[in-house]
């Protein structure tokens, strides 16, 4: 299987100040947090709903359990969340209190205008 490909500090320095110029800069940065720190896919971070991340409580979970129909392979996966990744999560959480209280089923991601789950291809 072939190797991801690394980015240096200087590129990581570059994504994140791209990212922190666009609008919705919390989101994007938990995006990557999810793909850098869980190793997540694209399909696998959009597929993501509030109870895989967060517990009744509205704290983050030490780990994400991911279904199978959520994975590329078809098959479960546990996968755990490190300290950056927690600290990460955390910051992205509040916009969840400030709509509608929304069921654990919820996707993680919504589409602002449309209210719907975002697509891999916005990942």
């Amino acid at each position: 299987m072939k190797q991801a490909k690394l980015l240096t500090t200087q590129e990581r320095k570059r994504l994140a100040a791209v990212i922190d110029s666009k609008r919705h800069a919390t989101r994007n940065h938990t995006a990557v947090a999810l793909s850098f720190y869980a190793g997540l896919r694209a399909c696998e971070i959009a597929a993501l709903r509030i109870g895989d991340v967060f517990d009744e409580t509205g704290e983050v979970r030490d780990t994400i359990h991911l279904r199978a129909a959520q994975t590329k392979g078809n098959e479960a996966a546990t996968v755990l969340v490190n300290k950056r990744l927690s600290q990460q999560l955390r910051k992205y959480e509040p916009p969840l209190v400030w709509r509608r209280p929304r069921s654990k089923d919820t996707g993680l991601w919504k589409r602002r205008t449309l209210g719907r789950d975002i697509r891999t291809n916005y990942v």
